[in-house]
């Protein structure tokens, strides 16, 4: 079973709207998007995942998307990309070790 990590997207502002935080080096979490509809029939988008000095790019269509196996930092930064040229803001995720 997954977790979700809900992210809400208003006037391409995104932010967290649950309070799930990201264990490292674990692959079951996903980002629900709560797009508003500006969004509608914008596919694919790119999830952009910020973390350290680097990022991972997820590529998906409608609302969901997983969180790639993220090692070794306290926090990330997640915001979405799409079409010709569509971007939300980054939201902050806290982000715990893992043994």
């Amino acid at each position: 079973m997954s977790r979700i990590i809900e992210i809400s997207v208003k006037d391409r502002i995104a932010w967290q709207t649950n309070r799930v935080e990201y264990i490292c080096d674990n692959n079951d979490f996903d980002v629900n998007f709560d797009f508003d509809s500006e969004w509608e029939g914008i596919e694919p988008k790119t999830a952009r995942f910020i973390h350290g000095e680097q990022y991972t790019d997820v590529v998906f269509m409608g609302n969901r998307c997983p969180v790639p196996v993220i090692t070794d930092v306290t926090k990330m930064q997640v915001g979405v990309f799409a079409g010709n040229l569509q971007t939300t803001t980054p939201v902050t995720i806290i982000c715990k070790n893992s043994i």
